[in-house]
């Protein structure tokens, strides 16, 4: 069975030419519905992933422009300076 709502599409319109001329309850319709709805929950829950490491890209992106601003190597002291000075509310919210 095809996995995305494009293959769906293709593969009912060269069956049955137009999809909007389908019964409302056939299997080709349940099919196009279940296809619609797969597609619309995986990018939601792409949507979420992007979400959910927006903070994680956020802390590396600080940390890699202190590590090149740097021109002598971290010593503990230093690097735990940057870990304080750290605070994801400083950064931009875009």
């Amino acid at each position: 069975m095809p996995k995305n709502l494009a293959k769906v599409q293709k593969k009912i319109a060269k069956k049955k030419g137009n999809v909007s001329s389908l019964h409302e309850n056939s299997r080709d319709a349940k099919r196009l519905r279940r296809a619609g709805a797969r597609s619309e929950k995986l990018e939601k829950l792409a949507a979420a992933r992007g979400r959910a490491t927006q903070p994680l890209l956020q802390r590396i992106a600080f940390f890699q422009i202190a590590a090149q601003e740097s021109t002598d190597p971290f010593t503990i002291a230093s690097i735990q300076d940057l870990i304080n000075m750290y605070s994801p509310f400083q950064l931009d919210p875009n």
